[in-house]
């Protein structure tokens, strides 16, 4: 397991990645009304790279009324990457009405240390893709 503050291969922190930014979009869209903040107001306290995935430390203002746990946007929260045959998972845990991590996950037996490659994010209600 390894740690990095400041600079790691995922992008430069405090900074979402491009990634980060368009699963939590999807986050602001489905629980906005439950005060889901926007990315904007979002940082990055630093990322946890496992080898199969990553930890995004998060910290915001305000609160969200999610109850503790993990919590996703839909029935489908599954992405699809080059390089990554299987694609990948993603989650959000809310601890104390805050959002702490967002979690990425590779499916399959495949390293994947952060790189960004092409993706596509997959519709949460109906599990498919769209270009």
């Amino acid at each position: 397991m390894t740690l990095w503050w400041g600079a790691s291969p995922a992008g430069t922190d405090p900074q979402l990645t491009e990634l980060e930014k368009d699963i939590l979009g999807r986050f602001h869209v489905a629980y906005s009304d439950k005060g889901f903040p926007d990315i904007s107001e979002l940082q990055v306290e630093y990322r946890e790279h496992t080898g199969a995935g990553r930890y995004t430390y998060l910290g915001h203002p305000g609160v969200v009324a999610l109850p503790d746990g993990w919590h996703g946007v839909g029935n489908y929260c599954h992405f699809e990457m080059d390089g990554l045959p299987y694609g990948g998972t993603y989650g959000l845990f809310i601890e104390k009405q805050k959002i702490k991590i967002l979690e990425l996950s590779v499916i399959g037996e495949c390293e994947w240390y952060g790189s960004e490659n092409s993706w596509r994010i997959a519709d949460p209600k109906t599990g498919e893709f769209s270009d």
